[in-house]
Protein backbone atom coordinates (compact mmCIF):
# COMPACT_ATOMS: atom_id res chain seq x y z
CA UNK A 1 0.00 0.00 0.00
CA UNK A 2 0.96 3.57 -0.63
CA UNK A 3 2.22 5.19 2.53
CA UNK A 4 2.44 8.90 1.53
CA UNK A 5 1.33 10.48 -1.98
CA UNK A 6 1.69 13.88 -3.72
CA UNK A 7 -1.16 14.78 -5.71
CA UNK A 8 -0.70 18.08 -7.39
CA UNK A 9 -3.31 20.40 -8.70
CA UNK A 10 -5.00 18.74 -5.44
CA UNK A 11 -7.99 21.35 -5.26
CA UNK A 12 -9.27 21.18 -8.82
CA UNK A 13 -12.20 18.99 -9.70
CA UNK A 14 -9.60 16.02 -10.66
CA UNK A 15 -7.44 16.32 -7.82
CA UNK A 16 -9.68 16.63 -4.85
CA UNK A 17 -11.91 13.65 -5.99
CA UNK A 18 -8.71 11.49 -6.22
CA UNK A 19 -7.35 13.01 -2.79
CA UNK A 20 -10.77 12.05 -1.24
CA UNK A 21 -10.31 8.96 -2.89
CA UNK A 22 -6.97 8.32 -1.34
CA UNK A 23 -8.30 9.11 1.98
CA UNK A 24 -10.75 7.05 1.89
CA UNK A 25 -8.08 4.46 1.35
CA UNK A 26 -6.11 5.09 4.29
CA UNK A 27 -3.45 6.78 2.37
CA UNK A 28 -1.28 9.95 3.55
CA UNK A 29 -1.67 12.20 1.10
CA UNK A 30 0.38 15.37 0.72
CA UNK A 31 -2.02 17.88 -1.06
CA UNK A 32 -0.45 20.58 -3.29
CA UNK A 33 -2.29 23.46 -5.17
CA UNK A 34 -1.74 27.48 -5.73
CA UNK A 35 -5.04 28.38 -4.45
CA UNK A 36 -4.94 28.50 -0.40
CA UNK A 37 -7.70 26.84 1.49
CA UNK A 38 -8.93 29.59 3.87
CA UNK A 39 -8.78 32.07 1.65
CA UNK A 40 -10.20 30.63 -2.15
CA UNK A 41 -13.83 29.44 -2.51
CA UNK A 42 -13.32 26.54 -5.01
CA UNK A 43 -10.84 25.49 -2.75
CA UNK A 44 -12.91 25.65 0.23
CA UNK A 45 -15.63 23.46 -1.29
CA UNK A 46 -13.54 20.91 -2.90
CA UNK A 47 -11.30 20.33 -0.33
CA UNK A 48 -13.94 20.74 2.38
CA UNK A 49 -13.78 16.75 3.58
CA UNK A 50 -10.15 16.25 3.18
CA UNK A 51 -8.75 19.07 5.52
CA UNK A 52 -10.86 17.46 8.22
CA UNK A 53 -8.58 14.70 8.05
CA UNK A 54 -5.56 13.78 9.42
CA UNK A 55 -4.26 12.02 6.73
CA UNK A 56 -4.12 15.00 4.74
CA UNK A 57 -1.52 17.60 4.58
CA UNK A 58 -2.23 20.99 1.88
CA UNK A 59 0.19 22.93 0.92
CA UNK A 60 -0.07 26.17 -0.94
CA UNK A 61 3.03 26.64 -3.65
CA UNK A 62 3.51 27.00 -7.34
CA UNK A 63 5.28 24.57 -8.97
CA UNK A 64 7.14 27.37 -11.58
CA UNK A 65 8.84 29.34 -9.12
CA UNK A 66 8.50 27.43 -5.61
CA UNK A 67 10.92 24.69 -3.64
CA UNK A 68 9.92 21.16 -4.29
CA UNK A 69 12.54 18.78 -3.12
CA UNK A 70 11.08 18.79 0.54
CA UNK A 71 8.16 18.41 -0.98
CA UNK A 72 8.17 15.30 -2.76
CA UNK A 73 10.98 14.23 -0.61
CA UNK A 74 9.28 10.63 0.96
CA UNK A 75 6.27 10.24 -1.17
CA UNK A 76 6.32 7.65 -2.71
CA UNK A 77 3.95 8.71 -5.44
CA UNK A 78 3.31 11.79 -7.04
CA UNK A 79 -0.38 12.07 -9.54
CA UNK A 80 1.02 15.71 -11.69
CA UNK A 81 -2.40 17.36 -11.89
CA UNK A 82 -1.95 20.54 -12.00
CA UNK A 83 -2.28 22.95 -15.07
CA UNK A 84 -3.55 25.90 -15.68
CA UNK A 85 -6.64 25.36 -17.75
CA UNK A 86 -8.20 26.49 -21.00
CA UNK A 87 -6.90 26.82 -24.52
CA UNK A 88 -7.91 29.92 -26.18
CA UNK A 89 -6.17 31.99 -22.94
CA UNK A 90 -3.22 30.36 -23.03
CA UNK A 91 -3.04 32.04 -26.94
CA UNK A 92 -3.42 35.04 -25.25
CA UNK A 93 -1.73 37.87 -23.24
CA UNK A 94 -1.81 35.15 -21.07
CA UNK A 95 0.53 32.55 -22.37
CA UNK A 96 3.52 33.06 -20.55
CA UNK A 97 1.51 32.64 -17.20
CA UNK A 98 0.23 29.11 -18.72
CA UNK A 99 3.71 28.07 -20.12
CA UNK A 100 4.98 28.83 -16.67
CA UNK A 101 2.19 27.18 -14.55
CA UNK A 102 1.72 23.85 -17.18
CA UNK A 103 5.59 23.24 -18.78
CA UNK A 104 7.92 24.94 -16.57
CA UNK A 105 6.07 23.90 -13.44
CA UNK A 106 6.11 20.00 -14.76
CA UNK A 107 9.31 20.22 -15.57
CA UNK A 108 10.82 21.50 -12.10
CA UNK A 109 8.24 19.05 -10.31
CA UNK A 110 10.44 16.30 -12.13
CA UNK A 111 13.46 17.26 -11.76
CA UNK A 112 12.70 17.69 -8.01
CA UNK A 113 11.49 14.10 -8.08
CA UNK A 114 14.61 12.76 -10.20
CA UNK A 115 16.69 14.39 -7.22
CA UNK A 116 14.40 12.30 -4.93
CA UNK A 117 15.74 9.08 -6.73
CA UNK A 118 13.61 6.97 -9.78
CA UNK A 119 11.78 4.15 -8.47
CA UNK A 120 9.29 3.47 -11.64
CA UNK A 121 7.07 4.58 -14.64
CA UNK A 122 3.36 3.29 -14.64
CA UNK A 123 1.85 2.72 -17.81
CA UNK A 124 -1.42 2.56 -19.01
CA UNK A 125 -0.15 -0.51 -21.21
CA UNK A 126 2.44 -2.80 -21.33
CA UNK A 127 4.39 -3.51 -24.48
CA UNK A 128 4.12 -6.66 -24.00
CA UNK A 129 0.58 -6.94 -24.16
CA UNK A 130 -0.87 -8.11 -27.15
CA UNK A 131 -3.26 -5.39 -29.27
CA UNK A 132 -6.98 -6.62 -29.34
CA UNK A 133 -8.95 -3.67 -31.26
CA UNK A 134 -12.92 -2.97 -30.60
CA UNK A 135 -15.28 -1.18 -32.04
CA UNK A 136 -15.62 -0.80 -36.00
CA UNK A 137 -11.50 -1.40 -36.78
CA UNK A 138 -11.94 -4.91 -35.22
CA UNK A 139 -14.72 -6.16 -37.33
CA UNK A 140 -13.42 -8.04 -41.10
CA UNK A 141 -15.83 -6.41 -43.14
CA UNK A 142 -15.64 -2.29 -43.44
CA UNK A 143 -18.37 -0.68 -42.28
CA UNK A 144 -20.91 0.18 -45.76
CA UNK A 145 -19.67 3.82 -47.36
CA UNK A 146 -22.14 6.20 -47.89
CA UNK A 147 -23.17 7.19 -51.32
CA UNK A 148 -21.77 10.40 -52.55
CA UNK A 149 -23.88 13.91 -52.09
CA UNK A 150 -23.92 16.83 -53.77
Amino acid sequence: MMSRVLVTGAAGFIGSHLVDALLGRGVRVVGLDRRRVGEHALADENLAEAVGSPLFTPYCLDLAVDQLDDLVAGCDTVFHLAARPGVRPSWSRESLDYTQTNVLGTHRLLEARTRQGYAGWSSPRRRASPVRPTGPAATKTPPARSPPTG
